[in-house]
């Protein structure tokens, strides 16, 4: 089964969760970041979506990088971040708008 981490900005929080659960409906696993779910702090939430990504089990990055206030296809630091930990482990990124 190919296992699919999902990342964006919180202001994307829905789009993120339909994704996921499309995604599994498909057959993947989708991981979506932990603290759409729970309260968590920030940093807790970003450790734990590194260590989401850089498991050997995942497959792929896919971000959702949709319009936010007048910036098109909108990619926070966060998200970078997350892209350049799957870039540095070898996983493949792809960028849903």
């Amino acid at each position: 089964m190919k296992r699919v981490v999902l990342c964006g900005s919180k202001r994307f929080k829905d789009e993120v969760l339909r994704l996921g659960e499309e995604l599994k409906n498909r057959g993947y696993e989708a991981v979506v970041p932990r603290e759409f779910i729970v309260d968590m702090s920030k940093k807790d939430a970003s450790m734990l979506h590194f260590k989401e990504i850089s498991d050997d089990r995942t497959d792929a990055v896919l971000v959702v990088n949709e319009t936010k206030g007048d910036l098109e296809n909108y990619i926070g630091a966060n998200s970078f971040a997350e892209v350049a930990m799957g870039f540095f482990k070898r996983k493949k990124s792809f960028f849903k708008k």
